[in-house]
């Protein structure tokens, strides 16, 4: 899986060589999307996580799945598996809240449903 991420050679380089990756490295490799002081780690994983929750929980766990079912698949079978999560957040309350809420310029408030 590595060198799926990272590339083969570099892959080789680190198991070979036993030699861990700096966070630099790693955000450079693309293994994090941000690299941050340890003292900012909880204020900066709270931003994240309250800039997540402003989007519906259906729709955030059928995009999960989908990148994670679909990273491995062939274009068409990835463009089937984002086909079935997006049917899954069509009939939901959140995705009428969400259109409603969009129309009167307001921020949703999302259900789960």
């Amino acid at each position: 899986r590595l060198p799926r991420l990272i590339g083969q050679a570099k892959a080789l380089e680190l198991i070979l060589t036993a030699r861990r990756l700096t966070s630099e490295e790693a955000l450079h490799y693309g293994l994090l999307t941000k690299a941050v002081p340890l003292d900012q780690l909880l204020e900066e994983c709270l931003k994240l996580a309250e800039e997540m929750l402003a989007n519906g929980p259906v729709a955030l766990q059928q995009a999960k799945f989908a990148v994670k079912q679909g990273m491995n698949a062939d274009l068409q079978t990835g463009l089937q598996i984002e086909r079935k999560a997006y049917e899954v957040t069509i009939p939901t309350e959140d995705r009428l809240e969400a259109l409603q809420a969009f129309s009167e310029k307001r921020k949703p408030e999302f259900k789960g449903r």
